[in-house]
């Protein structure tokens, strides 16, 4: 069997961070936090068995989430699917439906990569085979009802043996975005390039295909994907701009269907093999970018830079790193962002176990960015690589943990949690209300260096902490 070839690895470092506790058994400071998780369900495939790997990718959008096991084989071995799970007016969730590809082969990892918003779900099978060896193929649904209906496929135009056409899959409104991360058009053997498109009357044309002007061999272009309205951001964490594989997240914009370049972003403080651009998220004007294998915190321990636009220039706004990471933690493999709300996976982090995993979110006040508490299962054993997904919509997390074996050895499951944040970090007693008693608070964690008094998420207990918080506090919340 071949398989994709993952990107080249390496390391480095940045700043910020802090946990959310969320978990069927949640791990909290002792102080109350602006966010209040809570735990939903565990979420596991009705027929699922060994090595689906139920939980690679998943997305949600309101009352309807898509969950990956791209190695099941209803179609053959490792053929993969797809699953279709929706919650009631109660709050209650349920699978509702099981996606497979109609044509689908053994070895086609169909499930590899998924995406839904409204009533359209992509789902990218990187090995499928039509006019290449490997080439790839997206999968299109639509939503009647309560049933998703197969609509379209997509394949490149001009595929190449190995291009991996649906390696990476993002959706907003009418557009389509399919990263194809290994393809060779003119950069160069596993430069990558993006395709772009869009629906018109029930129809999916090509918009345009994106490659990077300065693009070259193995960046892999595109490992990352994702979009929001008209602006898309493009992860390449082997672009050596600033240091080999520091990586890169390539923005660009759209005006009256015309796509254009709009900013590169890079680390200040890159470092080889950091990975920047390993994972994306972005919501308006803020995009998160991981960089799995930066080593703050210990070699591959990992970061997650967020960025800021204002106007049409991008600028670096905090580097959030775990308060309790570890080497090999591989924070920042996955990301979400929405308004003020950050969460940023770290699967191989050894919580109950070695590579059990755990989940970190942060939230923003005034530009500040405070920790959370950390998200944990309590039923997670050792590789079971528990936040190698997120996804986050309007308060409801869902979490991946594709090695879990419940049903089996590495059969996968997905965590839900409902987070409750509110935004004022400098709430810490969490009343509504800031007074002396949240002043005390904040002096009693920062004398005890609970991480949440690490207000300008460093790392460290220092005066830019107390000034941190003293100018949120004089800010008042909403």
């Amino acid at each position: 069997m071949t398989t994709p070839k993952p990107p080249r690895i390496t390391k480095a470092t940045p700043l910020a961070t802090l946990a959310m506790a969320c978990t069927i058994a949640f791990v909290s400071p002792a102080n109350a936090q602006v966010c209040d998780p809570t735990p939903i369900t565990k979420l596991l495939a009705t027929d699922g068995a060994q090595r689906d790997r139920f939980g690679w990718e998943i997305d949600i959008d309101a009352d309807t989430a898509i969950i990956s096991a791209y190695l099941d084989n209803d179609n053959g071995f490792d053929s993969g699917s797809a699953y279709i799970y929706t919650r009631d007016a109660n709050g209650q969730w349920s699978q509702t439906q099981k996606l497979t590809a109609i044509d689908g082969q053994p070895q086609e990892f169909f499930g590899y990569s998924v995406a839904i918003d409204g009533d359209i779900a992509a789902v990218g099978a990187l090995l499928a085979t039509d006019n290449a060896i490997q080439s790839g193929a997206v999968y299109i649904y639509t939503r009647t009802g309560n049933t998703w209906n197969f609509d379209t496929k997509l394949v490149p135009a001009n595929p190449e043996d190995l291009d991996h056409f649906g390696f990476k899959v993002a959706i907003d409104g009418q557009t389509l975005v399919v990263a194809s991360d290994n393809d060779d058009t003119i950069n160069g053997e596993d430069s990558g390039s993006v395709y772009i498109y869009t629906r018109d009357a029930g129809t999916w044309s090509l918009e345009t295909q994106l490659l990077p002007a300065d693009g070259d061999p193995a960046d892999f272009f595109a490992t990352a994907i994702d979009i929001q309205a008209d602006t898309l951001a493009v992860g390449t964490p082997n672009d050596d701009d600033r240091a080999t594989d520091a990586g890169a997240v390539y923005v660009y914009t759209r005006d009256a269907g015309i796509w254009s370049f709009e900013a590169k972003l890079l680390a200040s403080d890159a470092a080889d093999g950091d990975w920047l651009g390993i994972s994306l998220a972005i919501d308006n004007n803020t995009i998160v970018a991981g960089a799995t294998k930066r080593d703050n915190n210990g070699e591959d321990s990992g970061a997650a830079y967020v960025f800021t636009r204002t106007g049409t220039t991008w600028f670096t706004e905090a580097t959030l790193l775990a308060f309790d990471g570890a080497p090999n933690d591989r924070f920042g493999v996955s990301v979400a962002v929405e308004a003020d709300t950050v969460v940023v996976g770290a699967p191989r982090a050894d919580e109950t176990g070695v590579d059990s995993g755990a989940v970190y979110a942060y939230t923003r006040y005034d530009g500040i960015w405070a920790h959370q508490p950390k998200a944990l299962a309590d039923d997670l054993g050792p590789d079971d690589r528990f936040g190698r997904s997120v996804a986050y919509d309007n308060g409801t997390l869902l979490v991946g943990a594709y090695f879990e074996d419940q049903l089996g050895i590495n059969a996968g499951s997905t965590y839900a949690f409902d987070l409750g944040c509110a935004p004022c970090p400098p709430d810490l007693n969490h009343d509504a209300a800031l007074n002396f008693f949240d002043v005390s608070a904040f002096l009693a964690a920062f004398s005890a260096q609970d991480p949440i008094a690490d207000f300008n998420s460093d790392g460290s207990f220092n005066f830019f902490d107390v000034s941190a918080f003293l100018t949120a506090f004089a800010a008042g919340c909403p």
